[in-house]
Order: structure tokens, then sequence, then C-alpha cells
């Protein structure tokens, strides 16, 4: 004889079942019915659910893929360019007082100028950072123009992030900065460029009161000149440090339904 454990499915039967119910002496009731099923396989209370293996839903928030090689070499050529851009500010401002520090001390007369009795130490230091300053502006237009074309890629090719604040102020400051460069570039440069060519012939011709005059006009644009180059020296290194820490930062985490809304 064989034992059977009992089965909880049909305990559970028999205890909600009233026992007042079938053939009295037959043992039958809808309960010992229902319990045909004991000892088999299959369950009595419910078919067997097959399991399933369930996956995770996907997270609301997605990363958003790694910065694409093409995206990185652009990020690259614009902090390069204002790189290029900022030190062609540092070096304007540290050859200027280096050489208007140094000329006086040398006490220079120069021959091509013998008729111009005015101080000679500071017509040198000005010839010579003029053309300092024309070297630099060449290399201000070269950053500038290089840091926006760079600028109008990453928004035109890789979906530049203008609003959120870190990318519209990184917008915002080198709009800025190539607003004061044009300024600088196509009104304020070329009239100190006239002023200064006009003095420096003016005096070698012996000329001394209209070098004078010519002299003076220059001298009215340079606390404007002065300011301009601090005004392009902040901005540009903000437009610097800006884009280093966007190249640098981790990718940003968007979600999911967002990306496909702008996708489609």
């Amino acid at each position: 004889r064989t034992y059977r454990a009992p089965n909880p499915c049909a305990q559970e039967i028999a205890s909600r079942t009233p026992p007042d119910q079938g053939e009295p002496g037959d043992g039958s009731s809808p309960a010992n019915d229902k319990l045909s099923g004991i000892g088999s396989s299959t369950p009595c209370c419910s078919p067997l659910v097959p399991r399933v293996r369930t996956t995770p839903l996907p997270s609301p928030m997605s990363p958003t893929p790694a910065r694409s090689t093409p995206h990185r070499v652009v990020e690259s050529l614009h902090i390069l360019a204002a790189a290029i851009w900022l030190a062609a500010l540092v070096m304007g401002g540290v050859v200027a007082a280096i050489i208007f520090s140094t000329t006086p001390t040398l006490d220079p007369s120069l021959g091509r100028f013998d008729a111009y009795p005015g101080d000679h130490a500071n017509l040198l230091a000005g010839y010579i950072q003029n053309r300092v300053f024309l070297f630099g502006d060449v290399m201000q237009f070269v950053g500038g123009a290089l840091s926006l074309a760079t600028m109008l890629g990453l928004i035109l090719f890789f979906r530049f992030p203008t609003r959120r604040i870190g990318g519209a102020a990184r917008l915002v400051l080198l709009c800025a900065a190539i607003s004061v460069l044009s300024y600088h570039l196509l009104v304020l440069q070329p009239r100190m460029a006239t002023n200064l060519r006009t003095f420096y012939a003016l005096a070698e011709s012996g000329q001394v009161e209209e070098a004078e005059s010519a002299r003076e006009a220059f001298m009215q644009d340079h606390p404007t000149a002065s300011n301009v180059h601090k005004a392009l020296f902040v901005l540009v290194l903000g437009v610097l440090v800006a884009g280093v820490w966007s190249a640098t930062a981790p990718p940003v985490r968007e979600p999911s339904s967002r990306r496909k809304g702008g996708s489609a």
C-alpha cells in the first residue's frame, strides 16, 4: 500500500465545503468529487501556468550615445581656435609691456627721424608694436573665424545643446567675442593704423605740428583700444574654458521619449 501526501488544494476545498452535503455512508460529497485529482501530476486548483522569463523595462532615462570621432575632431578644433585667439591677445599685451619699458632705457636716436625732435624711444616702441599688433590681428582673425565655423558645425551636425544653460552661455560668449573683434578689425584698428602711418610720415619729413596732430588723434583711440583688448581677453578666455568643460563633460542623459520625438 502506497502513501499519498495530502493535497493542500483538496484540504482547502474540504474546509470550505459544508459537511452535510452528499449521501450518508458513501463518503461522497462535492468536495470529494473535486478531490479526484489527488495524486495526479496536475494540481486540482488551477492549471499549470508556464513560467515566462521577463525582461526589465527600459529605463526612461537612457544614456546618450558617446561622441563620434567627427564630433570630437570638431570640438578639438574649436578649442584649438580659441587657444590661438587667446594666445594672440596675450602676446600683444606682453610684448607691449616689454617694449615700452625697455626702449626708454636705451635712449635711442633714430637716423630716419632726425627731423623729429620728439621722444625717439616711444617712437621706436610704437613702430615695433604696430607690427606686433598687425600680426596679432591676423592671428585673431584666424582664431575667431575658426571658432565661429566650428561652432556652426557643432550646431548644424552634432545637435549642440543651445537650450541648456552651459550651451547657451558658450554660444553667447562666442557671439559677444566675435562682435567685439569685428568692431576692432573693421572700425577701430583701421582708423588707428591710418593715424599712426600719417604720424610716421609727417615725423620723417619734419612736419612736427602736423605729426603731433596725427599722434593726438591716435592717442584718443588708445583707451578704447585698451578696453577692447581687455574685453576680448575675458570673452575669449570664457569661450576656451567653456569649450574645454563641454568637451570633457560626460554625455548628457536624455529621456528616451524626448529623443525619439526629436529624431522623428
